[in-house]
């Protein structure tokens, strides 16, 4: 069997392609329904497999372009879709003369099964069926209600997704900042107070070498370069300065920060390390005393060793007087 997947997520098509090959089928992709119109009109393919939401093309107007040419309605649709909006994409799937709307995710053999039902129904006599639209205004109302659906919950996700990112960054222990191009801080959370005792306000729009201790800043500024020059993930360590003139140690992590595909700046997390730096300080002052004392306690060892050898040699020139013969009297 010969089965045409229309799915724009390469992931989702490559899983598809698996599901399919595994029992046999001979497997055509495309990545939106555009592709996939104009395949199926070359491959004539046994069973179309669509996602819903596709660019330049997506799954509903494809499957009309499909039921509405005389050449091409009797091949068997299935939707394979994720739901947004209830049932009104699988009402509109059905209507428009889809055999099915199966729902993701399905396990491989679940997935089948339900094709299989769908491929199956297709070939028998139908007695209740839906009617393709043949009405431009209907389908037009059904399909913008769809999209509008579909766009006002993708509007309520992206608002619920930017409040947990806006509480994420303002919560969040770690500095977390922006910088321009031009090496000026454009944005900083609450943290930056708290370590720093500046307030925001305070730094905002000022260059961000400015706080840098001045030994550091070859280091940080070539950082800098390298992350709006497209580098990712570039981590290293720099001393920040305080509101009361003191220097913390800071460990910051950079990444370019993009804009419609652009270098705009740089978007960093800077982690007070202080405590741990310290800590490390203590820790080599410490090994370094062991081990002047090692050296001092191995050094009398061998000049014990040393001493021990001299008395046994004394102790053997002793004896050695004590065996000499008398003067004779």
């Amino acid at each position: 069997m010969k089965v045409l997947i229309a799915e724009d997520n390469p992931d989702d098509r490559r899983l598809l392609r698996q599901y399919c090959e595994k029992h046999g089928c001979e497997v055509i992709e495309a990545a939106h329904g555009q592709e996939g119109l104009e395949m199926v009109k070359i491959h004539k393919p046994d069973l179309i497999i669509s996602d819903a939401l596709m660019p330049m093309m997506d799954g509903f107007q494809f499957l009309r372009a499909v039921k509405t040419n005389e050449k091409l309605k009797s091949i068997p649709f299935v939707f394979y879709s994720a739901v947004y909006t209830g049932q009104k994409e699988a009402e509109l799937a059905i209507s428009l003369g889809a055999e099915a709307f199966i729902i993701k995710p399905k396990e491989p053999e679940e997935f089948w099964d339900e094709v299989k039902l769908a491929i199956d129904e297709s070939k028998r006599e139908k007695i209740i069926t839906a009617e393709i639209i043949e009405s431009d205004k209907e389908f037009l109302e059904k399909y913008a209600h769809i999209v509008a659906m579909q766009l006002e919950e993708k509007v309520k996700a992206l608002e619920e997704s930017e409040k947990r990112y806006r509480d994420l960054i303002e919560t969040a222990r770690d500095v977390i900042f922006t910088v321009s191009l031009g090496g000026l801080f454009t944005s900083l959370n609450p943290a930056f107070e708290f370590i720093t005792g500046w307030s925001r306000d305070e730094w905002l729009g000022k260059e961000f070498a400015s706080i840098i201790h001045p030994d550091d800043l070859p280091v940080v500024m070539n950082s800098f370069q390298r992350v709006i020059n497209g580098e990712k993930v570039h981590i290293f360590e720099a001393r920040i300065l305080t509101k009361s003139g003191e220097y913390k140690n800071g460990e910051i992590l950079a990444n370019p920060l993009i804009k419609d595909g652009a270098i705009v700046g740089a978007f960093g997390i800077a982690r007070d390390i202080t405590e741990r730096k310290n800590a490390e300080k203590e820790i080599k002052k410490r090994v370094k005393e062991l081990e002047e004392f090692y050296d001092l306690a191995v050094g009398r060892e061998l000049r014990m060793i040393e001493l021990k050898k001299e008395i046994e040699a004394l102790k053997k020139e002793l004896s050695n007087y004590k065996k000499d013969k008398p003067f004779p009297e």
